[in-house]
């Protein structure tokens, strides 16, 4: 769904953008856009293959997940490769694609975050259980809930490289917002439907657009964001819970997200060309939401 936005989105910027070529997996079938299409060949290796295609490439706009530094290393390469990086610098990167450090950065910072605990380390007790998830995954991918520390304790034994965190009660909700040089913009306030089912937590739908009562507070926590990792770049995601305390931050997710795929509707402007005008300098633009857009993420 992203891919296909994203493409949509920049095939109509005719005046700024050439040819535009997607990476696919060559077991995949190519769904219909106006793009061009390119595979690795038969047992070549996706990192050399993709460096050689960004040889060919005028700019690089990485559709990754922050595991195992994927999203880092395409935005490493692209910078050695001295094209155009879409996205955020590799030490932003670096420092957003991991929970803990991210915590560490912003609780620094005086933004509120939620606790987040190395596994091995003391957990203080939960009265609303706890989450566990990949320090450096991604959306809720292998995200559970635990209400029993013993059983969480037993379970994490088997499962290296994951974080623990206090469940919070709330809204929860996503921030898609620009950034550059250490500003932000925000571009809108979305909610997120999420579900546990049998210790398992997902995100069935996002609302973008559909958490604009917190507009101000939520602008002013993109801005103290966008200032203490001044190297987010484009667009960004920020999850976020609305409890009773308060705002509290989950992660950045720095790169595209979910809410993209809805943005252009609800925004009624194209936001592939809201990222590339932030190429040229003046002021960052200011956006609202016309609509709430819904989209359906509980079948993909």
């Amino acid at each position: 769904m992203i891919l296909a936005a994203l493409v949509t989105d920049l095939s109509t910027i005719q005046t700024r953008v050439g040819e535009i070529m997607v990476s696919r997996d060559p077991r995949l079938v190519c769904p219909s856009l106006p793009a061009t299409f390119i595979s690795p060949a038969e047992e070549e290796n996706i990192w050399d293959f993709w460096d050689r295609q960004m040889g060919e490439a005028d700019a690089l706009w990485p559709i990754a997940p922050e595991t195992k530094g994927a999203l880092e290393r395409l935005c490493n390469m692209a910078e050695k490769k001295g094209i155009i990086l879409l996205a955020g610098n590799p030490s932003a990167i670096h420092a957003a694609a991991g929970k803990r450090t991210t915590a560490e950065i912003l609780s620094r910072g005086g933004v509120t975050v939620v606790p987040t605990y190395e596994v091995g380390k003391a957990i203080p007790p939960s009265s609303t259980g706890w989450v566990i998830k990949p320090d450096d995954g991604v959306g809720a991918e292998d995200t559970h809930h635990f209400r029993d520390l013993e059983n969480m304790r037993r379970w994490l034994t088997s499962h290296p490289g994951y974080i623990v965190q206090p469940y919070v009660d709330g809204d929860v909700a996503s921030l898609s917002i620009l950034c550059r040089n250490g500003l932000a913009s925000l571009l809108s306030c979305n909610r997120q439907r999420v579900a546990i089912s049998g210790g398992e937590i997902r995100i069935l739908a996002l609302e973008v657009g559909g958490m604009e009562e917190h507009r101000g507070a939520f602008s002013r926590l993109s801005d103290a964001i966008a200032s203490l990792l001044p190297g987010l770049w484009g667009y960004n995601g920020i999850d976020v819970v609305c409890s009773r305390e308060g705002i509290v931050v989950l992660e950045i997710n720095p790169r595209l997200t979910t809410s993209y795929v809805g943005l252009g509707e609800s925004l009624d402007r194209n936001p592939a060309k809201l990222v590339l005008d932030l190429l040229e300098d003046g002021p960052l633009p200011p956006c609202h939401p016309r609509k709430v857009v819904t989209v359906d993420m509980a079948h993909e």
